[in-house]
């Protein structure tokens, strides 16, 4: 039997509160009473849970489905594990993205470069050259992974030059002509690069990550599998404890019933004393059970 039980901190309930069967020194209900069976106190034989509606009453009836929920949730094992899952889940899709094609832009910004020569005529004065250099660069990769660890690369560049400047004029010493000059080059082309005479790093990690995964996916799994029949088998125990009172109970009070008859009938002289005593006997051993 269920004497007393205390709960705290658990849905609505924050304070600790105390849920006792043992009776108080009122003398209302009497027969609801189980008497002189704990160090002289009585025990109540049932008991009611009122108040307010929205007080909180049905919080403390805890259902099969809501303490695997609860289990599971506050569970620091399964909170490890399902880190585990994550961890190892993420590492696999990063080991899965290296087969995954990508590519590369470059851009150089405009680059401008300017040299300024004096050259010195017969006549001592000098005479000044300038060139200028502009410079465009850009370059595109396009990568191709396979499952040997190779990789397909498809490149294409761009690279455009300006010259500009003065110079000196040969057939004119002391002046200067313009000169200017534009070009543009570009380049495409396609490689291949494959290791040899090497272990297969890509493969071979993509095959870790995933035997990692899959191997932290299946203990997640078995210790969610563990709560659940640990809780199941919590409330089956209590199920069968809660039949097993209803059973002592009823046994009790047909030991009662059988009790006050033979006693009615040892003291109308229709039975000996030592059949009175004998249910007298089972009586009390029957209320016994029905307590523990």
């Amino acid at each position: 039997m269920l004497i007393e039980f205390n709960i705290e901190n658990f849905r609505s309930i924050k304070e600790q509160v105390t849920f006792s069967m043992v009776a108080t020194k009122y003398k209302e209900l009497d027969g609801n009473l189980i008497k002189d069976v704990l160090n002289g106190d009585s025990l109540l034989k049932t008991a009611v849970i009122y108040g307010a509606n929205a007080s909180g009453k049905s919080k403390r009836v805890l259902t099969l489905d809501e303490a695997i929920k609860i289990a599971l949730k506050q569970s620091y094992i399964v909170k490890t594990f399902r880190q585990d899952v994550i961890r190892s889940a993420e590492s696999y899709r990063a080991q899965k993205a290296n087969y995954r094609p990508y590519a590369n832009f470059n851009i150089r910004t405009p680059s401008f470069m300017e040299n300024v020569n004096a050259t010195y005529l017969p006549s001592g004065l000098p005479v000044y050259e300038s060139r200028g250099n502009l410079q465009y660069v850009a370059s595109f990769d396009f990568n191709y992974v396979i499952p040997t660890n190779g990789t397909f690369t498809l490149s294409a560049s761009l690279n455009k030059t300006i010259n500009d400047g003065y110079v000196r004029d040969e057939k004119n010493p002391g002046t200067n002509i313009k000169i200017q000059d534009n070009k543009a080059l570009t380049n495409l082309r396609l490689s291949f690069r494959q290791p040899i005479f090497t272990d297969n790093t890509l493969k071979e990690g993509l095959k870790q990550a995933e035997y990692s995964y899959e191997k932290s996916l299946k203990a997640f799994n078995r210790t969610e599998r563990d709560i659940i029949y640990n809780v199941t088998n919590a409330f089956f125990n209590l199920y069968r404890a809660s039949r097993q009172v209803e059973i002592f109970k009823e046994r009790m009070n047909n030991s009662l019933e059988a009790y006050k008859l033979a006693k009615m009938k040892y003291e109308a002289g229709i039975i000996p004393e030592v059949q009175a005593l004998q249910l007298e006997v089972e009586k009390a051993q029957s209320e016994a059970n029905y307590i523990a």
